[in-house]
């Protein structure tokens, strides 16, 4: 298959992704107590 994209994430012990990486992109998310979303990091930023 010519052209595929490999994504990778990590996740906390609740399931919540920390982070995700499509091929040298790296995408970060934060998350608070209640699990709930607190910020987003994108790619160079």
């Amino acid at each position: 298959m010519s052209g595929a994209c490999l994504s990778v994430h990590t996740d906390d012990s609740n399931g919540n992704t920390l982070t995700s990486v499509t091929g040298s992109n790296t995408t970060t998310y934060a998350w608070d107590f209640e699990n709930r979303l607190t910020s987003v990091t994108l790619p160079g930023t």
